[in-house]
């Protein structure tokens, strides 16, 4: 677009990744081994390309700090409504502006710290709509 003289950009691509869908609980005994861990899968071949735009005016307020853009091949997987929404608030979570961090100084929180918050809040939510049921 006509904006994108105001970021610096980063290709990544990535070609014949393996990627391990598994429980988390189990997923790091599952990589060494994972015809030991039926409900594991390995998917094989995928080719991921990640575009990551840094604004050069981070002060800018018109202008979006960080863009990523992701391409990833087709993929159709089942899921509870229970684990999308997890899922869902992972995802929010990371691409949700911390704003209360942006100019005192402090850092914000990483990557890792914000998806165990949108864990621990999914699971929060599951808890609650459980009590709500058995009601």
């Amino acid at each position: 677009g006509h904006d994108d003289r105001y970021y610096n950009s980063l290709l990544l691509e990535l070609s014949e990744v393996r990627m391990l869908l598994c429980e988390r609980s189990y997923c790091h005994k599952a990589a060494q081994d994972v015809s030991a861990y039926p409900a594991s899968k390995m998917v094989d071949d995928i080719r991921i390309s990640i575009c990551m735009d840094n604004s050069i005016a981070p002060s800018n307020s018109a202008l979006t700090r960080t863009k990523i853009r992701v391409a990833l091949p087709e993929l159709s997987v089942n899921f509870s409504s229970l684990k999308y929404g997890a899922i869902m608030d992972i995802l929010a979570s990371i691409t949700a502006e911390d704003t209360t961090h942006q100019n005192d100084g402090r850092n914000s929180p990483s990557l890792q710290e914000r998806q165990e918050r949108a864990l621990e809040d999914g699971e929060r939510k599951r808890e609650k709509k459980e009590k709500k049921e058995k009601k």
